[in-house]
């Protein structure tokens, strides 16, 4: 496992496998609808890239919602594959190797 994906995974493991922003339920109803966002920037702050006190547990939703242009895109795009993935679930291995 990468150190990013151990960040990831220790980030939504520490909020509870919620999304922080209150009042939200979308990631109470699957983990896979959550992802890690960065406080601080990466781009900004390198130094604090796996610090678990910079990352919050973002549903999807929310963590497209802190984004703007590209990094939205994705995060949406990201979104589609998983809802693709449960439309079709005979090819949902197939949904998640895409590389965004």
């Amino acid at each position: 496992m990468s150190k990013d994906a151990e960040w990831s995974l220790d980030v939504k493991a520490n909020a509870g496998w919620r999304c922080q922003t209150t009042n939200c339920e979308i990631g109470a109803l699957d983990h896979e609808l959550l992802e890690s966002h960065h406080i601080e920037p990466v781009s900004v702050c390198p130094e604090k890239r796996y610090d678990l006190d910079n990352g919050t547990c973002r549903c999807i939703y929310d963590h497209a919602l802190k984004h703007t242009g590209r990094t939205r895109l994705l995060i949406m795009a990201r979104g589609f594959l998983i809802l693709l993935g449960r439309l079709y679930p005979q090819r949902k291995a197939e949904f998640r190797s895409v590389k965004l």
